[in-house]
């Protein structure tokens, strides 16, 4: 009995301890468009008769900052994520797809678009002993 008590344990804690969480990034959000855009229509036969179907095309394409990258993404799906510019978001990267959770922790999937570097700022060159102490003469 002790046996298939344990065993029944080991099969359900393994697969949850096997699940790892996802490591959370910060972000800097730059921008944000959201929109669409009539494509036109669609014309389908129904039975002896045709019907209009109109076609859209909608978006949302963010821009976000990181330490290291700058990167364009297109959020997947009907209901977007909307983000403050110049805010801090959270998220994770899953695959080819980058995870932002909203306030109900609704996962919001986004595609990559553009990816680019940043580069980092160079320190400006600090001034030499002699010329720093402004009672040294030459």
């Amino acid at each position: 009995m002790r046996r298939l008590a344990l065993l029944m344990l080991l099969f359900v804690c393994i697969p949850t301890l096997a699940k790892e969480k996802p490591v959370m990034q910060k972000a800097k959000v730059i921008s944000q468009d959201i929109g669409s855009r009539d494509r036109g229509v669609y014309a389908a036969p129904i039975g002896s008769g045709i019907i209009g179907i109109p076609l859209r095309d909608t978006w949302n394409i963010v821009l976000v900052e990181t330490e290291k990258h700058r990167m364009e993404w297109h959020e997947k799906g009907e209901k977007f994520i909307v983000l403050a510019v110049n805010g801090e978001i959270e998220f994770y990267q899953d695959k080819d797809n980058f995870i932002v959770l909203d306030s109900k922790g609704k996962k919001h999937k986004f595609s990559l678009v553009h990816m680019e570097a940043i580069e980092k700022q160079k320190a400006p060159k600090s001034l030499s002993p002699a010329s720093a102490d402004p009672g040294h003469r030459i």
